[in-house]
């Protein structure tokens, strides 16, 4: 069941599920934004080492270094 959370949750979580329980104007007012991931998603969670074997795995690192950089390309793709 949807109402019902198992155990505790983050809010965010559902947010996609938010649209459907909107009924006429409502519905009308609700939208999305859609962008490239590079431009917008570079996590930066793991350490170095275990960043190293997920790049070696094709698999992007997620460590400080790589969010960093990503970031300056996206910066470098919008001006």
């Amino acid at each position: 069941e949807k109402t019902v959370f198992k155990k505790p949750t983050r809010l965010e979580c559902m947010m996609q599920d938010f649209p459907t329980v909107l009924e006429g104007e409502e519905a009308k007012k609700v939208g999305f934004t859609s962008i490239a991931s590079d431009l917008c998603f570079s996590p930066v969670k793991n350490a170095t080492k275990d960043g190293v074997a997920l790049q070696k795995k094709g698999t992007h690192p997620g460590v400080a270094a790589s969010g960093e950089a990503d970031q300056y390309a996206a910066v470098r793709k919008i001006t």
